[in-house]
């Protein structure tokens, strides 16, 4: 998947270095549920779910995934499966 088609550009991957480093990868959230979330990445369309870490870690609505948001997950492909570990800034 291209990701430039779905608004990926030079300002997310500039924030992006950090969780690169870490062997994350950018998904683009395009669905919300209950408990679970559904990103686009490079490998494809992924279910998702929130860290441990981010869940214990957020302290307002604001600070979990929306539907639009870009983060940095980890991908276990052969189960379509994704975690997602941060939220990127929100430009807009």
């Amino acid at each position: 998947m291209d990701l430039t088609k779905l608004g990926w550009n030079k300002k997310y991957e500039d924030s992006f270095i950090e969780y690169r480093d870490k062997g994350y990868v950018p998904g683009r959230v395009f669905a919300e549920y209950k408990n679970f979330y559904k990103v686009m990445c490079e490998e494809g369309e992924m279910l998702a779910e929130i860290s441990g870490k981010l869940l214990f870690g957020a302290e307002q609505q604001q600070d979990f995934p929306a539907v639009g948001d870009w983060t940095a997950v980890a991908v276990r492909a052969k189960e379509g499966k994704a975690t997602i570990h941060h939220v990127l800034p929100r430009i807009s």
